[in-house]
């Protein structure tokens, strides 16, 4: 079984513990070596807090009870973490990772190219906030601010004023 916090960090290095139980729960010593195998869809397993020492299988020795592991992924969202032995029940623990700091806005819907005086462009831009790793953090109340330019490189102001301007949370991006 996997033991732990039930949600963590983007990129953060996660401490699990990774015990041998029998069906009811109950921590189990085996009387031989027991190798698991861990896995997750995304993020990867360690040996070592700092998350530096990668590790896919633990072996139990004899009348070991559990063994310290972490887990670390930078894509936020609800993580399966299983662990699997040989003659020992299948062990599924759900993790969820939540985003970190915004660090970042981009643009998940483009304005359109061109527009004209007085009318609403027809594709309206979408401005996300994201954190290092690019994932949509949905909690963030930064304050955005869009302007206009007349150039791609954003240094030459456009005159006029964008109005018409809402904020709307998204989740799910």
């Amino acid at each position: 079984m996997i033991h732990g916090s039930s949600s963590a960090a983007a990129g953060a290095c996660t401490p699990l513990l990774l015990a041998l139980e029998n069906g009811k729960g109950t921590s189990m010593a085996s009387t031989t070596s027991v190798s698991t195998t861990l896995s997750a869809a995304d993020g990867s397993f360690y040996s070592d807090p700092s998350c530096t020492i990668s590790e896919s299988t633990v072996t139990f020795a004899p009348s070991e009870l559990d063994k310290n592991i972490y887990y670390s992924t930078t894509t936020a969202g609800s993580h399966v973490l299983a662990a699997t032995a040989l003659s020992w029940a299948l062990a599924n623990f759900n993790l969820t990772i939540n985003p970190g700091v915004p660090t970042q806005l981009t643009f998940l819907t483009q304005p359109s190219a061109t527009a004209n005086a007085g009318i609403a462009f027809a594709t309206q831009p979408v401005v996300v906030v994201k954190d290092q790793y690019s994932n949509i953090v949905n909690s963030a109340t930064n304050s955005i601010t869009l302007a206009p330019f007349t150039n791609s490189g954003c240094t030459t102001s456009a005159s006029g004023t964008l109005s018409g301007a809402s904020a709307t949370a998204s989740s799910g991006h």
